[in-house]
């Protein structure tokens, strides 16, 4: 049985204090255009892997499932196509999972409502209240507090609260979708990266772009994938893909269009990145990884500076 979403309404006090947010501008200065060069001129490198079967080698290993980490959080990340068959599959994956978010864009709708997420144990958490929704975000085993102000249909951003290093501490969560019909990024996108910068916070952002880019590793680039590697460039955000597997497969078509971003130091606590081979009942795969609770810094980290 599906149930209609359930919405929490959060305090401004508990979400985060008020602070005048701006919007971010596109890089006007020199200092932006030389890091927008620097970035987009240098050929990153790519883990490829070395043995396996194809399917491994596109990341599509039918051995492979999605398991909850004891030692930190674990965040899915996946576009369910408005499918009914594929919110089924995600909430079967995650029904055994202690704490887990999940990143979720163009969820199952029905006259305005999202259907199939919210139930005993999780939260479900959607940016706008308005018409057709095209993000939202599932909470489970964890404090999470919704930050309506930056709210869209396409944008669903929330607080999320855990420990480290025996510290209590917090990092933003944001899901996004990129319409092909609009301007990427929206204006609420870039006030959510200011309103990280300018108060310290972490930020992971897990995002349908709709573009094509070969700075995230798809072969190919559009006139969409030039902007948002443009915006990309603008800002402190890295690009956490790696390994080049393509998420989105619809008959002989594949490519890389959901990246997930993060801003420094919080990119370093991610670990595990992977395109799963669980099948989601979905033309895009499951994107999975581990935001650790104990710091542990990694040896690699790709920027595209």
């Amino acid at each position: 049985m599906y149930c209609v979403t359930t919405m929490s309404a959060v305090s401004s006090s508990n979400a985060s204090c008020s602070i005048t947010v701006a919007s971010t501008g596109m890089g006007q200065d020199e200092h932006h255009h030389a890091r927008r060069s620097r970035r987009l001129d240098r050929r990153h490198s790519c883990r490829q892997p070395t043995q396996g079967n194809r399917d491994k080698q596109h990341g599509y290993d039918p051995g492979m499932t999605i398991q909850s980490h004891r030692n930190g959080v674990s965040v899915i990340q996946i576009n369910l196509q408005h499918c009914k068959a594929a919110t089924a599959a995600l909430c079967k994956q995650i029904e055994g999972m202690n704490s887990v978010i999940v990143l979720i864009q163009e969820p199952w709708i029905n006259r305005s409502k999202i259907l199939g997420l919210g139930t005993l144990g999780r939260s479900a958490y959607r940016g706008s209240s308005g018409d057709g929704a095209r993000s939202c975000i599932v909470a489970k085993g964890l404090n999470v507090y919704k930050l309506p102000q930056f709210g869209t249909r396409d944008l669903s951003a929330v607080r999320v609260e855990y420990r480290q290093n025996d510290v209590n501490t917090c990092a933003i969560l944001a899901s996004v979708y990129m319409p092909i019909d609009a301007d990427i990024p929206t204006r609420e996108v870039g006030q959510l990266i200011t309103y990280c910068e300018q108060n310290n916070l972490p930020l992971i952002i897990g995002c349908d772009t709709n573009s094509h880019h070969i700075v995230w590793d798809n072969t190919s680039n559009n006139s969409l994938g030039h902007v948002l590697a443009e915006f990309v460039a603008s800002t402190n955000l890295e690009i956490i893909n790696v390994g080049g597997k393509p998420m989105f497969v619809s008959g002989n078509r594949q490519s890389v269009i959901d990246i997930t971003l993060a801003t420094p130091p919080i990119a370093h606590d991610i670990e595990d990145w992977s395109v799963s081979g669980e099948d989601s009942m979905s033309d895009h795969r499951y994107i999975t990884f581990t935001l650790k609770r104990d710091r542990k810094l990694l040896g690699f980290r790709r920027n595209p500076r």
